[in-house]
């Protein structure tokens, strides 16, 4: 599926999926409804939702008649993050955003170009590492 909203493009087949989750709802049921994660190219997140007649996801086709349905919203980092923490696993969640730290540091939030984000990503599989141990690695190296 893909969207073009407020100017920018948000398609499912090229966007990196980074997590699923699905109500406890009968696959078939009324009220199922399905969320996907997604991060595009140029760095914005969507959530790609679906269900059943009955679930938010629904398409009115007349007086008091609905089938189901599938949407793109976009969203921020900030909602990415709420729920992804909601959703997802702990280790899901460490492997999108990092491991949450409480050390007393202070969270800053950067743009990273995309082929950075990928030279980053490419590095955290060979590493098996997270991004923030990465990003901190790379710092305290830059500034010794």
């Amino acid at each position: 599926m893909q969207r073009v909203i407020d100017g920018k493009r948000y398609s499912t087949d090229t966007a990196k999926r980074l997590g699923i989750w699905a109500s406890d709802q009968d696959h078939q049921g009324l009220h199922h409804e399905e969320e996907t994660l997604y991060l595009t190219k140029t760095g914005n997140y969507f959530l790609h939702g679906c269900g059943g007649a009955a679930s938010r996801y629904n398409k009115k086709t007349s007086t008091n008649s609905w089938i189901g349905g599938e949407q793109i919203v976009p969203i921020s980092e900030e909602y990415a993050r709420k729920w992804a923490q909601d959703h997802l696993t702990e280790n899901e969640y460490d492997m999108i955003f990092g491991a949450v730290e409480n050390t007393g540091g202070v969270r800053v939030s950067v743009q990273i170009p995309v082929e950075i984000v990928a030279k980053m990503n490419d590095r955290m599989n060979a590493d098996d590492c997270t991004r923030s141990s990465l990003i901190l690695a790379a710092l305290r190296k830059y500034l010794k």
